[in-house]
C-alpha cells in the first residue's frame, strides 16, 4: 500500500504469483523495495516446495516483481529471473539473496554461489553472472534432508557464506560480507548466540564493473553482523558485538573502514 506523509491510503498494488505462492513481502536491509521512476521492484526470494523439488525445478521459479504504480491497473509483472539449474550441482543450498542498485542493472548476491546475478531493468531479465569469490569462502550449507532439533544450527555455523551486498554512492563500489564457518565446540560461547552473531566476518571490495579490488577478514567477535553502512568517510562496522568481553548496550561503536587506493573525505 502506498501512503501519503499525512497517512492517507493513495494506492494499492496486488502482489501474486501463480507458480509460487506468494507468502513473503518486505523490504529489509538485504532486499530493499528498489525505485526507478514510478516503477518500484521487489523480490521473494523462497520456494514453495522446497525439500520436494530437484534442481530441474530451479528454473521454474521467478524471485522478482516489478509494479508500474503509475498503471490505472498496476499488478506485479515476475521477470524471468531464477536461480542457475547448476547452482544445486552439490546438493540442495538455501535460496536466500540480497540485492542493491546500480543505475539501469540491479545486482544480486546468493547466500550461496560466488556468482552474482546482473539484472536490467530495462530489459527485464538476467543479461550476465559475474563471479565475485571471497577467499574465506569454500564450503557452503548443502541441506540433504529436514534438519532434527538445532543440528541446522550447527551445520550453518560450520559453513561459509555470503550475506549483505552493500552499494557505497561515494566511491561507486560494492562491499560484499560474508561469514566464514567455525566449529562450535572451539568457542566457550553457545552456538545459539553464535548463530546470531557469527565470529568470523568478511568483506569484499568489488570496483563498479564488479571486479576485485581487495578482502578483509575481521577478527574474531571483532564486528557486529548486519550492522554497518557507507559514509563519506568510508565503511562503518559496527565493533559492539554481544559476544565481545567489552560488549555494553548503551553505546553505539564503529570503527570507519578505509581501503588504500580510495579516495575520502577527512
Amino acid at each position: 500500500m502506498l501512503f501519503d506523509f499525512d497517512g492517507v491510503k493513495k494506492a494499492e498494488f496486488p502482489i501474486k504469483d501463480p507458480q509460487n505462492e506468494v507468502n513473503y513481502i518486505s523490504s529489509t536491509s538485504e532486499i530493499p523495495f528498489l525505485f526507478e521512476g514510478k516503477t518500484v521492484f521487489g523480490a521473494q526470494p523462497f520456494f514453495r516446495n522446497f525439500f520436494d523439488m530437484t534442481a530441474s525445478d530451479l528454473g521454474k521459479y521467478s524471485h522478482i516483481y516489478r509494479i508500474d504504480m503509475a498503471s490505472d491497473s498496476p499488478e506485479a509483472e515476475w521477470l524471468p529471473v531464477s536461480n542457475p539449474e547448476d547452482s544445486w550441482k552439490e546438493g540442495k543450498k538455501v535460496s536466500k539473496f540480497t540485492w542493491a542498485d546500480r543505475g539501469d542493472s540491479i545486482v544480486v548476491s546468493p547466500y550461496n554461489d560466488h556468482r552474482l546475478w546482473i539484472i536490467s531493468k530495462s530489459q527485464k531479465q538476467s543479461i550476465a553472472l559475474k563471479e565475485a569469490k571471497a577467499p574465506g569462502v569454500n564450503r557452503f550449507h548443502v541441506i540433504k534432508d529436514m534438519p532434527s532439533e538445532d543440528q541446522g544450527i550447527l551445520e550453518e555455523l560450520e559453513s561459509d557464506r555470503y550475506e549483505l551486498l552493500l552499494y557505497d554512492p561515494y566511491r561507486k563500489l560494492f562491499y560484499r560480507f560474508y561469514f566464514v564457518g567455525i566449529d562450535a565446540n572451539d568457542f566457550a560461547i553457545h552456538y545459539r548466540n553464535l548463530y546470531s552473531n557469527r565470529p568470523k566476518l568478511g568483506v569484499l571490495v568489488l570496483d563498479s564493473n564488479l571486479d576485485i579490488l581487495g578482502h578483509h577478514l575481521f577478527g574474531t567477535h571483532e564486528a557486529e553482523p548486519w550492522n554497518y553502512f557507507v559514509g563519506r568517510k568510508g565503511l562503518y562496522v559496527s565493533t559492539n558485538n554481544p559476544n565481545r568481553d567489552d560488549f555494553d548496550e548503551n553505546f553505539l561503536r564503529y570503527d570507519v573502514i578505509q581501503f588504500e587506493g580510495l579516495e575520502y573525505e577527512e
